[in-house]
């Protein structure tokens, strides 16, 4: 084996440094610069995304209580106008059956007055026809009592 040889134990240790000492200069001045620079563009980058995300979650929540104060007022005028019509309909209820009433009360005054003038009628009908079977009777009665005497 060529590793434990002393002949190419000087040799091997040359091309271990020498390709450690490549290797190394490499990353040290190519690579790991290279990385640093894209690390630091990242984490800028992320940080910028990030400030807009608090920005955006900011503009979030500002937009999210004025829809929700929009949505109270619509709700509070919604409330508004259900209330203002029930009392217009329950006003116009009212005044339409105070019409219905004022109408029955006056077709109820109009019959009962066509009542007493029927009454009236009936009444006066009543007396003379009373009046004329009385007469026909006491002439009846008369003409019985001259005829049996």
């Amino acid at each position: 084996m060529p590793q434990f040889d002393s002949q190419f134990f000087a040799s091997q240790i040359f091309w271990v440094c020498v390709c450690f000492g490549v290797l190394w200069g490499a990353m040290h001045w190519w690579v790991v610069p290279r990385v640093r620079d894209i690390q630091k563009i990242r984490s800028s980058k992320v940080g910028t995304v990030m400030e807009e995300v608090r920005q955006l979650h900011a503009k979030s929540i500002e937009i999210r209580s004025q829809c929700d104060a929009q949505q109270e007022i619509l709700e509070k005028t919604f409330q508004h106008q259900i209330q203002s019509l029930a009392q217009a309909q329950e006003k116009a209820m009212a005044e339409h059956l105070l019409q219905l009433k004022s109408r029955f009360d006056l077709e109820m005054s109009r019959i009962k007055d066509e009542l007493n003038t029927l009454e009236q009628t009936f009444t006066d009908h009543l007396k003379t026809d009373a009046l004329e079977i009385a007469q026909v009777l006491i002439q009846r009665q008369k003409e019985s009592s001259h005829g049996d005497r």
